[in-house]
């Protein structure tokens, strides 16, 4: 531990986790006393990463409350601390927090803060992207959803694809956290079921223009103001990559010149006398040619150590946030720039190089190249510091139990996982990653009225209900699925009936359907011979069974997401598919593969899949449709 100036003020850094342990390394090196709090533990191995850092002498865990409540834990770690330390917030809550109760905390910590308004407008989306607007700051076009009945207006002026998003980024903790409060829709039944996952925990939503593109479009904006809103530093960059692929948060990054980017913002922040540290994500309008405005977090962001000022002493947001609040001197010449260089997070970078290699986008020796270029002096890691390697070896430790616990809870059964996936929310997530493909898998059918088509693994039961949609008076479409959580998300108006059963012992009378199809559910049937025989028993003579699969062999995807299902799956190529119908008897077998198109941007997964189709050996055989099986009692 290095020794601490017991002449400046020590900081307290809230919310441990990458940027604070970013900001504790700086501000120990040049010997500094830190302290750190969280909510999490701050020993062992449950706490966050920075809390393992050398650098942190005082390491504080908070309890559940109010503000107040807050507040009170805090004014005594201050008293702990002594000295009235410099107060950093690293996160949105904490942020809220202190600016929430600034009155209580000023006399016993030094912080600057804009004013309240201001940051509650910053923080909520529907209000920065007016506010924004009305300065002349380019946004994506927005528009607040205050009930369910203004959805078709706002889908009608933007049209599809759209974003329907949360004011506040994300939902909390609640049921579908996992959507993290952003969930793409490609038409209005998608919008629908999306607005009812979310609306349930959030009642800020609102439906904005979705930019198409990747990482490669989305440029970055760090500055920092003093106590008289103007420029100390101002940075610009760009993300390099993301993770996830599909909205996720910058896995690496570059500082770099990007012309045009930084004039309107300075200006507008300082329209809105803002002051300290502040992270903005635009992305590149193709359309309008121009970037607009994503998000904005008035505070340290988790990749602020990408940029480092070009001054002798490589100052960065962190240093300055510490030096004004403590009272100490801040760079004459200004504003700073930034030095070229990069920085990155290791582990989701290297899942997002590999995702790349894996779909073609990236060759091996383009991966190595990049990894060589990192090496340089002036790149920096999020986890990894030769004089406190702590934080990187407690993050490994921690991946390798999170896999060793899931190791082990593939053990679960099929019904389990599905009804933990219900749970968190992923039947909205599941049919819109599905829906295309499912609807021309529908068109090939070729349905006719009367026909009797049975969903197996039908989850929250759009697919039957799309089919029931083509049967017409006579006909009748049936979900089956193991997860009764999974059904009770389902639309029980629509025409399809829903059933709660094992695939394996399907309770329906030989010979009752005409189709059955299965989207990306048959592969979790432990044993495929044994399902294929229990198919063609309920499968009328001549009738047809169309599988659909998105996790196959001839994915690029299919192994990263194996990892990721708590129980097992039977993974084939396109291939051993084909010959698996074959030996099992099945007639007229043909498999086709479909990939992403030529001028798809960042496709993800789900752009490539599986489409197997083979026909009942026996010839057609007329069935009484109206009494064999309408009428079963297994049926609701």
């Amino acid at each position: 531990m290095p020794v601490s100036d017991p002449g400046r003020p020590p900081a307290l850094i809230l919310c441990a986790q990458i940027a604070a342990l970013a900001l504790t390394r700086r501000l120990g090196r040049a010997g500094l006393a830190v302290g750190l709090w969280d909510v999490a533990p701050a020993t062992g191995p449950d706490a966050p990463v920075a809390m393992h850092s050398r650098f942190a002498r005082w390491r504080f865990t908070g309890s559940g409350g109010e503000d107040a409540g807050w507040a009170d834990q805090l004014i005594q770690v201050a008293q702990t601390m002594g000295n009235r330390p410099v107060l950093v917030p690293t996160s949105d809550d904490s942020l809220l927090l202190i600016s929430r109760q600034r009155e209580r905390l000023m006399p016993h910590f030094r912080f600057l803060l804009p004013d309240a308004a201001t940051l509650e407008m910053l923080l909520d989306k529907r209000c920065l992207h007016e506010a924004a607007a009305r300065s002349g700051v380019p946004v994506p076009r927005s528009i607040p959803l205050r009930s369910r009945a203004d959805l078709d207006s706002a889908a009608t002026e933007l049209g599809f694809p759209c974003l329907l998003k949360s004011a506040y980024g994300k939902v909390g903790q609640s049921a579908v956290s996992r959507l993290a409060g952003k969930v793409r829709v490609a038409n209005r039944e998608q919008l629908l079921r999306a607005f009812a996952a979310l609306s349930a925990c959030d009642d800020r939503l609102m439906l904005q223009e979705f930019l198409a593109g990747g990482a490669d479009r989305v440029a970055l904006y760090n500055a920092y103001f003093d106590a008289r809103s103007e420029p100390i530093a101002v940075f610009t960059g760009r993300k390099l990559r993301q993770y996830p692929e599909a909205f996720g948060t910058a896995c690496a990054s570059e500082a770099c010149a990007m012309p045009g980017l930084a004039e309107p913002l300075t200006a507008w922040l300082q329209q809105l006398r803002y002051i300290g540290p502040i992270d903005i994500g635009l992305k590149w309008s193709e359309r309008e040619k121009v970037y607009k405005l994503l998000d904005v977090n008035p505070r340290l962001g988790q990749n602020y150590r990408t940029f480092v000022g070009d001054d002798p002493q490589h100052v960065d947001l962190g240093w300055l946030t510490y030096n004004e609040a403590a009272g100490l001197p801040l760079p004459q010449v200004r504003p700073l720039r930034a030095l070229p260089r990069r920085w990155r997070i290791e582990d989701d970078d290297f899942r997002t190089c590999r995702h790349l290699y894996r779909c073609g986008a990236w060759s091996a020796a383009a991966w190595l190249l990049d990894a060589l270029q990192f090496q340089s002096f002036r790149h920096e890691s999020a986890y990894w510091s030769w004089p406190d390697p702590a934080p990187l070896l407690h993050h490994v430790s921690r991946q390798w139990r999170q896999h060793r616990r899931h190791a082990q809870h593939r053990r679960h059964s099929v019904r389990e996982e599905f009804n933990h996936w219900a749970e968190r929310g992923d039947a909205v997530r599941m049919e819109h990653e599905h829906r295309a493909y499912a609807e021309r898998v529908l068109e090939r059918m070729q349905l006719r009225p009367g026909d009797r088509v049975l969903d197996l693994g039908c989850g929250s039961g759009w697919a039957a209900q799309l089919a029931a949609g083509r049967l017409g008076a006579y006909g009748l479409a049936v979900g089956l699925d193991i997860s009764d959580a999974m059904l009770r998300t389902a639309n029980h108006h629509g025409p399809a009936r829903l059933l709660c059963a094992s695939a394996a012992r399907m309770p329906f009378p030989d010979a009752c359907f005409t189709h059955v199809l299965s989207v990306e559910s048959f592969y979790y049937l432990p044993d495929s011979r044994a399902a294929l025989s229990e198919v063609r028993r309920i499968l009328a003579p001549g009738g047809w069974l169309y599988l659909l699969m998105f996790l196959y062999r001839g994915n690029p995807h299919a192994r990263h997401w194996q990892k990721q299902i708590a129980v097992p799956v039977q993974l084939r190529s396109a291939q051993q598919w084909q010959e698996l119908l074959m030996r099992s008897g099945w007639a007229e077998v043909r498999v086709e593969q479909f990939g992403p198109s030529c001028s798809a941007v960042d496709p993800g997964g789900h752009a490539w899949a599986c489409l197997a189709v083979a026909r009942h050996p026996q010839p057609a055989a007329a069935v009484d449709n109206q009494s064999s099986w309408t009428a079963h009692p297994a049926l609701p």
